[in-house]
């Protein structure tokens, strides 16, 4: 009897024994399996967030370019079938000119700006200073949005711009059409303005301008091509 009560008790110390053993190894494996789950969901929550930044870029043309400017301080993407400006090096730092085609891209250190500059300046500058004297038919457009800033929108067209002078005519010819957008970013006291001018002797890229304004500009040019 005695041996038959002390083996039950040995018995039951040894079951205590294991269930705590068995509870021990069970929270063990519940807080790793926890863990596990959880830097799984992050990972998977960057993953999501690397998928959902490559579809926005995605929505653009698979062979638009990107083109940095960090004296600008922007970024954007633009159809490889457009022409920067030759010799950018003599630019002014933090200007970007491109065109449809090599004779309305301009050319740096000259009067020749060409089809679509954009630059940035510091402080606020508003929108109608860019479209003031020697422009009509001036028309101000809902307000666009670009890399997440409101902006304005402005066109016009030109008239009495035109004269001579030492090198040449300068002034755009009556009637060319003339689109501004600008944004304000007051994280940097930036204003970022893109023009686009359409002469006649320019292939028609309005729309793929204000697409690139629109979709594809960015106001940080330390970000990498995507």
């Amino acid at each position: 009897m005695k041996n038959h009560r002390g083996f039950t008790v040995i018995e039951g110390l040894l079951i205590f024994i294991v269930l705590a053993m068995l509870g021990g190894l069970g929270w063990f494996v519940y807080s790793s399996n926890s863990k596990t789950s959880k830097t799984l969901n992050d990972a998977d929550a960057a993953n999501n967030s690397t998928i959902q930044y490559a579809r926005r870029r995605a929505s653009l043309p698979s062979d638009w370019v990107w083109y940095g400017n960090r004296e600008g301080d922007f970024a954007l993407y633009h159809p490889s079938s457009w022409v920067r400006a030759s010799n950018l090096e003599n630019c002014t730092p933090g200007l970007f000119m491109v065109g449809g085609n090599e004779d309305s891209a301009g050319k740096c250190a000259t009067e020749s700006f060409g089809q679509i500059t954009v630059y940035s300046q510091e402080g606020v500058h508003t929108i109608e200073s860019e479209l003031r004297a020697g422009y009509t038919n001036v028309v101000r457009h809902d307000a666009p949005t670009a890399d997440g800033i409101i902006g304005a929108k402005m066109s016009g067209e030109a008239i009495d711009q035109q004269q001579e002078s030492e090198i040449g005519t300068t002034g755009l010819p009556d009637g060319t059409e003339v689109t501004v957008y600008i944004f304000y970013d007051p994280d940097d006291n930036r204003t970022y303005t893109a023009t686009y001018k359409q002469l006649d002797s320019y292939p028609d890229i309005l729309s793929d301008f204000d697409r690139m304004v629109t979709d594809a500009l960015r106001f940080e040019s330390s970000i990498a091509a995507d």
